[in-house]
């Protein structure tokens, strides 16, 4: 895959992170509404509230391994291994395009 390629799929993949980051955020603005009488709602909208932070924390998360494969493109180093320096390849690139190592280190960790 080329570098311009790479950097495609990246950039797609970022967009579409954006967009569900988006989500997260409109619905926090959402939530302006008064907490329910009704405990067990409360323990309902409590429960929603935690899983959506906790998505917001793991877009944000992917969103910086893009940014930094990003960069490892725009270095020329993104099918270079981080610890090793071998080619990541081709297939491991494919299923996991956020990866900064091959098979081989990550076997090893």
């Amino acid at each position: 895959m080329s570098g311009t390629t790479n950097a495609q799929r990246l950039y797609g993949l970022r967009d579409d992170l954006t967009a569900r980051l988006a989500r997260v955020h409109a619905h926090d603005e959402h939530r302006v509404e008064p907490v329910s009488q009704d405990y067990s709602e409360q323990a309902v909208e409590r429960q929603n509230d935690e899983v959506v932070e906790a998505l917001g924390v793991r877009l944000r998360g992917e969103l910086a391994a893009i940014d930094a494969a990003l960069a490892r493109v725009a270095a020329g180093t993104y099918d270079e291994c981080a610890d090793c320096g071998e080619p990541i390849g081709a297939e491991r690139r494919e299923v996991l395009p956020l990866t900064a190592v091959c098979a081989a280190c990550a076997a090893r960790k």
